[in-house]
């Protein structure tokens, strides 16, 4: 029997059902010494791009600011067999648009907190913030799932 393909195997519908489903993954930046500055994120789906929001200043923003280059992953599976995932990789914009902030800002409520009236969003509404869009150059999937170990 023939091993079915392992890596890069998903479609562009798959790769965003995969993305619109997690509420996170792991955002990497490159610090200013050149090391990678890998964090867990949530992110929104919105637009058709990864959108991701964060307060300022944080270690992100800076690395960003000197380098826009980055990456986001998103994994799943509980083992060998069934672990799967994408990474994009490409260059972070920063979204300063005001009528792109509010809806952006309303999907992102709505997304992690199901609703404008949870408490964690009184907390940091008075918080500097900065969003950023994913704008992809590279993407790559794998999929043991679908490994034929036969």
């Amino acid at each position: 029997m023939g091993r079915k393909k392992q890596f890069n195997s998903w479609t562009d519908d798959e790769i965003r059902n995969f993305i619109g489903k997690a509420k996170g993954g792991s955002m990497g930046t490159i610090d200013e010494f050149g090391f990678p500055h890998v964090l867990p994120m949530w992110h929104t789906l919105f637009e058709g791009l990864i959108y991701i929001s964060f307060r300022i200043p944080k270690k992100k923003y800076t690395n960003l600011l000197a380098n826009k280059k980055m990456s986001y992953t998103v994994e799943g599976g509980d083992d060998f067999n069934s672990y799967h995932g994408v990474m994009i990789q490409g260059d972070a914009e920063f979204v300063d648009d005001e009528e792109v902030l509010s809806r952006f800002n309303l999907a992102w409520t709505y997304r992690h907190f199901g609703s404008d009236a949870d408490p964690y969003l009184n907390k940091i509404k008075h918080k500097e913030r900065a969003v950023i869009r994913l704008l992809p150059t590279k993407t790559f999937t794998w999929d043991n799932r679908n490994m034929d170990l036969d």
